[in-house]
C-alpha cells in the first residue's frame, strides 16, 4: 500500500515547484533584459502571477539571481563529477563531461545561459557587501571549473594531451562549450537525437584541441 504524503510534506513539494516557476519566469527575463533592467514586476508578468507571490518567495530579485546561479551550478555538478571523477581515460571522461555540460546548455537552457554571464552576479547584493549565498555561487563555480582542469592535469600527464598549462586549456574547453549561451535558443525546436549530435560535435571539437598533435618529419 502507497505510503500517503504528510501534510508539511505536500506543503513542501507545493512551495519547492512555485520557487521553482519563479526561477524559471525570472532566468528568461534577465536574460532578455539584464539584471538591472528587470523588476519582481517584470518576472511576475513572465510568471502570470502577482508581485506578492514573487516577493512571498523571493524578497528581492537579488535573491532570484543568486537562486539561479546556484540551481545551474547544482545542476552542472551533480551531472559532471561523476563523469569526472569516474573511469576511464582523460580523453574519454573529457568527452563525457562536455556532452553532459552542452546537453545541459541545450535542456536547461533557461538556468545555464544566465549563469555562464558572470558579470551580473555582483549586482545581487543590490548595494550590500557580498554574502555567504555569493560567496557559495563562486566557490561552486571554482569547484565545476576545477573537474576540467584535473582532466586535462590527468590528460598531460598520460600523454593524452599536449603539455600546455591545464588551467588554460580548460578554461578554453569551458569557453566553447558556454559559448552555446550565445548562438543556442531553445526555439531552434531540434529534437533529443539533434541536441546529442550537437554535443558530441563540440565534444569531438574540445577533445580534438587538446590532444598531442603527431609530427611526421619525412624526406622532401
Amino acid at each position: 500500500m502507497a505510503k500517503r504524503v504528510q501534510e508539511p510534506d505536500k506543503v513542501k513539494i507545493r512551495n519547492s515547484i512555485r520557487r521553482l516557476a519563479i526561477l524559471e519566469a525570472a532566468a528568461e527575463a534577465f536574460f532578455e533584459r539584464g539584471y538591472a533592467a528587470t523588476s519582481l514586476d517584470d518576472v511576475a508578468d513572465r510568471l502570470g502571477s502577482t508581485k506578492g507571490r514573487v516577493h512571498h518567495y523571493f524578497p528581492t530579485k537579488g535573491e532570484i539571481f543568486i537562486a539561479i546561479h546556484r540551481r545551474a551550478l547544482d545542476l552542472a555538478l551533480n551531472t559532471v563529477e561523476p563523469l569526472a571523477t569516474g573511469p576511464g581515460s582523460a580523453t574519454e571522461r573529457m568527452r563525457q563531461v562536455s556532452i553532459a555540460h552542452a546537453l545541459l546548455m541545450m535542456n536547461e537552457s533557461g538556468f545555464m545561459r544566465l549563469s555562464v554571464q558572470h558579470a551580473e552576479i555582483s549586482l545581487a547584493t543590490e548595494g550590500q557587501p557580498q554574502d555567504r549565498s555569493v560567496r557559495e555561487v563562486f566557490q561552486l563555480r571554482k569547484k565545476y571549473e576545477a573537474l576540467f582542469e584535473q582532466i586535462v592535469r590527468e590528460g598531460i600527464a598520460s600523454g593524452e594531451f599536449r603539455d600546455d598549462d591545464p588551467a588554460v586549456l580548460s578554461r578554453a574547453a569551458l569557453g566553447a562549450l558556454n559559448w552555446m549561451a550565445v548562438w543556442y535558443r531553445p526555439d531552434m525546436d531540434v529534437d533529443e537525437e539533434r541536441r546529442t549530435a550537437i554535443a558530441e560535435s563540440i565534444a569531438t571539437y574540445i577533445t580534438s584541441g587538446l590532444r598531442v598533435v603527431a609530427v611526421v618529419v619525412g624526406d622532401y
